[in-house]
């Protein structure tokens, strides 16, 4: 499931593939996408929430609904949040733990919570990532616990 969501938004980076709706306000994006019936979160993590969105898009993949909602970070750079819901998801991440990893030039971080499995990424690097997962008090205190250890690893 994270290979396709990641072609997607090659796709969508490299203009192939068109977001749904494109609006700098990320609260209307995650409206429309509730009104989709998309798998979106119902609150976005706090270090998303208050950042200019680019836009979204929802698919269909195996069956599958996913969505994905796309940001503006600093120096030109980007984070993505995807989600899809967890139940019947082959490798889908465990709850109340957050998986690290990379794809490419994207930085990657997986986690399940509130029926969703989710995956948020940045062609800003590992620190950027892990700065935007540490930040997040939406998250599950769990996930958040494992996100702000991992941050202090060297």
């Amino acid at each position: 499931w994270q290979r396709q969501a990641i072609a997607v938004l090659d796709g969508v980076i490299a203009h192939r593939v068109k977001l749904d709706r494109e609006l700098p306000e990320p609260e209307k994006l995650v409206a429309w996408l509730q009104e989709q019936s998309a798998p979106v979160l119902p609150t976005l993590p706090d270090s998303l929430a208050s950042r200019e969105s680019i836009g979204c898009k929802q698919w269909e993949w195996r069956g599958l609904k996913f969505a994905i909602i796309c940001f503006h970070l600093e120096n030109s750079a980007s984070a993505h949040l995807v989600t899809t819901w967890h139940g019947g998801l082959k490798g889908a991440p465990p709850l109340g733990h957050m998986i690290y990893g990379r794809s490419g030039a994207w930085s990657t971080a997986t986690w399940s919570e509130g029926g969703l499995a989710c995956m948020l990424l940045t062609d800003a690097g590992d620190d950027a990532l892990r700065k935007l997962l540490a930040a997040n008090d939406a998250l599950p205190s769990g996930i958040l616990l494992a996100a702000a250890s991992e941050a202090s690893r060297p």
